[in-house]
């Protein structure tokens, strides 16, 4: 190390004044007492105070190169940890670096969304796949006053995929329920957007077998999405036939922010011949299909209107109104089916649904039953409310009046009655898996029976008493 010229300077003079000093005390070199012996000894009475200072002077420069050689440690030390964490963070930065390369370098990316369930997605983010189950058993009781009470059990396995291909233009819709007795193959629709922000919407062409998408409970919400364990009464027996899926096209007009979305579809009609549960389908030879319907969205998200309970997103208030239109045309009989509707929400507090449904048939009647034609009324009102995020109470008032003209196939009944209590709790923390995990729970109550709808859990009841059904299902939806 280095010292200060000044500290050698003092070292040098110390040398010397020690040397004097010496020379002074010894006694073979100094003088004999004489008359300056006095101004002798003061002289070496400071010589010796200068040495006495000298001598902390140097101490003081001993602690001094002491604490120099301290700090001189540290900053080593200090330099040392500043180079390791330079190291570190150069290691962070490489991994950095290799962990992007590596993300880009894949052809995407996976993962769920309680939004989206399970999803693939290619890095661009323009091919997506969605592959999908909804497990739901269900369980039914009845209790009648008559030896037909019974139990069934039975429930949904569907199997689909869904996503885009090459573009978020081209979308594609596939969906399989092996348990369904007819068709095995409930979707296989392929779409494409060909105008984008006409007017704020979007047109977009979707070919393929599909369900008419008129009627809210009965085909746009599907089972995933209902408030209780099954739609309506007035739904199944006048919105739904035993055979709903089609081949066709549909021109859709939509769009995310747009107020209003519309439809138009034309199809080769059910290809079991057309009717309901009112009216067993016709064996003529199907002809062609036409479908349209309009929904105008006062506000909320465009989502909601495709869940009655409310719950899978809700985050928003919704009020919907729309209504639709079906004709359907066989070699035999001509059938008009069509409904209007109102869907209101307040974001999780509660949820409001209500529809009426008209059936018309054009056929000729006169040889069996001396009429021309035959029209078919009902009505349903539902509504859930949030007791908490995860627990929803609901009922429902649905009603049927078939045409007095046919009692004979309705048990001589001219009205048939539902009435529906029950609720929902939702799994997850705070209820937050929504409908992809449920248990739904309700009691159907028939004052007038019915004429028998097995999609329902409802066997053919009486329609002079009173029937009463307990149901439950657990739904499994990702």
């Amino acid at each position: 190390m280095r010292r200060h010229p000044f500290v050698q300077s003092v070292g040098a003079l110390l040398v010397i004044l020690s040397a004097s000093v010496g020379r002074a005390k010894d006694p073979s070199t100094q003088p004999s007492t004489g008359p300056g012996d006095q101004g002798k000894q003061e002289l070496l009475d400071k010589m010796n105070a200068m040495q006495s200072q000298m001598g902390q002077m140097q101490a003081q420069l001993t602690q001094t190169q002491a604490q120099l050689k301290q700090t001189q440690s540290q900053l080593q030390q200090n330099n040392q940890t500043t180079a390791e964490q330079a190291r570190a963070i150069q290691q962070l930065v490489q991994d950095a670096d290799n962990r992007s390369r590596l993300i880009s370098s894949m052809p995407g990316n996976a993962g769920f969304d309680i939004d989206r369930g399970f999803y693939i997605d290619s890095d661009d983010g323009q091919s997506t796949f969605h592959p999908g189950l909804l497990f739901e058993p269900l369980g039914s009781r009845v209790f009648t006053k008559t030896p037909n009470n019974n139990g069934s059990t039975t429930g949904v396995v569907q199997f689909d995929v869904s996503g885009t291909v090459f573009s978020k233009d081209v979308t594609f819709n596939f969906a399989v329920n092996p348990g369904a007795i007819y068709p095995l193959l409930e979707y296989a629709e392929l779409g494409y957007t060909f105008v984008h922000d006409w007017g704020g919407h979007d047109l977009t062409l979707e070919v393929g077998q599909f369900k008419e998408p008129i009627f809210k409970e009965a085909t746009i919400n599907g089972d995933p999405n209902q408030l209780l364990v099954a739609p309506s009464l007035a739904s199944d027996l006048l919105a739904s036939t035993s055979s709903p899926e089609v081949q066709g096209g549909t021109l859709q007009l939509v769009g995310d922010t747009a107020p209003l979305h519309a439809l138009l579809s034309v199809d080769s009609g059910p290809s079991a011949g057309i009717g309901s549960a009112l009216l067993a389908p016709t064996t003529g030879a199907p002809v062609f299909g036409v479908s349209a319907r309009a929904d105008y969205k006062f506000f909320g998200d465009w989502r909601d209107t495709t869940d009655l309970t409310g719950r899978n997103w809700g985050r928003d208030n919704l009020l919907d109104i729309g209504g639709g239109v079906i004709y359907d045309n066989d070699s035999t009989e001509n059938l008009i089916r069509a409904t209007i509707d109102a869907q209101y929400l307040a974001a999780q507090t509660f949820t409001i649904f209500g529809a009426v449904y008209g059936d018309y048939y054009g056929y000729n009647h006169k040889a069996t039953f001396g009429v021309d034609d035959r029209a078919d009324f009902g009505a349903a009102i539902q509504a859930g409310v949030f007791i908490s995020r995860a627990f929803e109470l609901a009922a429902r008032y649905s009603i049927v009046v078939p045409d007095d003209h046919f009692k004979a196939l309705t048990g001589n009944k001219s009205v048939f009655n539902e009435i529906t209590v029950g609720g929902n709790y939702f799994f997850g923390p705070d209820g937050d898996w929504a409908n992809h995990l449920k248990l739904s729970i309700d009691v159907d109550i028939l004052p007038d029976g019915t004429p028998g709808d097995p999609a329902l859990l409802l066997p053919a009841l009486p329609t002079n008493r009173t029937s009463a059904v307990l149901r439950g299902g657990l739904q499994l939806w990702f």
